[in-house]
């Protein structure tokens, strides 16, 4: 079973990064040459994932207007052997600009969910 990991969107691969303290355990994930983080462009889900944002990486963002990994969402990383998104699932957004949290498209605050699904450049939860 994979570890607790933090996920993020890498803008330079153009995909999810996944970061792990126990890389050895990460099945079905590509390995960067570095080691620690994962990458994941095809589906993979997340459970019990938890959304966290650093304010004062996110205030160094607006300051300097220049990208930073600073909001992750961390739980256990899986890869299902059949990927869909359940009907009723809420897409989740994050723009330090804009938002202090991760949010739904109503602008409500998202802390956690049961399980997160990651498609293409989208998060969904449930």
């Amino acid at each position: 079973m994979p570890p607790p990991s933090d996920v993020y969107w890498n803008s330079h691969k153009r995909c999810f990064s996944i970061r792990t303290t126990k890389p050895s355990e990460m099945e079905g994930f590509k390995q960067s040459p570095r080691g620690r983080v994962f990458y994941n462009t095809g589906p993979f889900v997340l459970l019990d994932p938890v959304f966290r944002v650093n304010e004062r990486g996110r205030q160094w963002v607006i300051h300097h207007q220049k990208k930073m990994v600073h909001a992750t969402i961390r739980g256990l990383p899986r890869v299902p052997a059949r990927f869909y998104v359940p009907p009723g699932a809420r897409l989740v957004k994050y723009n330090p600009y804009r938002n202090e949290h991760f949010v739904l498209l109503d602008g409500t605050p998202v802390f956690k969910a049961r399980t997160a699904y990651f498609k293409d450049k989208e998060v969904w939860i449930i």
